[in-house]
């Protein structure tokens, strides 16, 4: 209660109020602060005890958030620890609209298995009707581990979670009408074998989420990637970079 003691402290200070007045306050913040207790034991009673109100809880404070990123500048991904992510870019000639949907997935994955599972089952949902796999991208979340792809592809089970030997060493978005250079910093997280990196929705994600620069974005961008070899590759729009076990490759759409 210390807190609270420093507040009362504080009127009795620097305020010239009556004894009246101070009771009235006294009394008011020592009720206000036994219903705080009050209502978050209660919280945490129906959080740890019924799984309906924790779903809805943890869903309601997802939205929230997700919400909250939709309407400031600064956009920040997911606190939650697993999680879908379904992006797309949307062409009307040189204008580009960005939309992506992220599913969180928390309560539902108990293991990697599931995971795996769960990222084909989105995979197959996701990449079904899609015609452009430029404009296109799920990143999955587990754990501290992203899952990047940009188009149906099976993986063994096996395969999954094997973190590649390569690294990048400096990943730089250009653009004609751009004057500046963006650096963008890329987590390591992402530098898992089978990851479809770099195709044009995730260079849009990248640059909303490891960015804070204004940047220009149309099918005249370059995406200027050195790796662990010190090896300089040229990444432009309708191509993509493949996470190998020892090396990256630069596939066509």
């Amino acid at each position: 209660m210390l807190f609270l003691t420093q507040h009362i402290n504080f009127l009795y200070s620097y305020f010239r109020v009556d004894n009246i007045v101070t009771s009235i306050m006294t009394s008011l913040l020592w009720k206000y602060s036994n219903l705080r207790v009050f209502l978050d034991d209660k919280y945490n009673h129906y959080y740890d005890n019924s799984k309906y109100f924790k779903l809805t809880m943890d869903y309601s404070f997802s939205m929230f958030h997700y919400l909250k990123r939709s309407l400031i500048t600064e956009y920040i991904l997911p606190k939650e620890v697993d999680w879908h992510n379904y992006i797309n870019l949307t062409e009307n000639d040189t204008d580009y609209k960005y939309s992506e949907s992220f599913e969180i997935v928390n309560n539902t994955i108990n293991n990697e298995t599931e995971f795996i599972e769960s990222i084909e089952l989105s995979k197959d949902f996701f990449f079904n009707d899609i015609s452009n796999f430029n404009l296109c991208c799920l990143v999955s979340k587990y754990k501290d581990a992203y899952i990047v792809s940009n188009r149906f592809s099976k993986v063994k089970q096996s395969e999954y979670f094997q973190k590649s030997n390569a690294s990048i060493l400096s990943l730089v978005y250009s653009h004609p009408k751009m004057k500046q250079k963006i650096n963008i910093e890329l987590p390591t997280e992402m530098l898992y074998c089978h990851n479809q990196l770099f195709n044009a929705a995730f260079v849009y994600f990248c640059l909303r989420y490891f960015n804070k620069e204004y940047f220009i974005f149309d099918k005249h961008y370059n995406v200027e990637i050195m790796d662990s070899n010190v090896e300089i590759m040229n990444l432009t729009y309708n191509h993509y970079v493949y996470v190998g076990l020892d090396h990256f490759e630069i596939r066509h759409i």
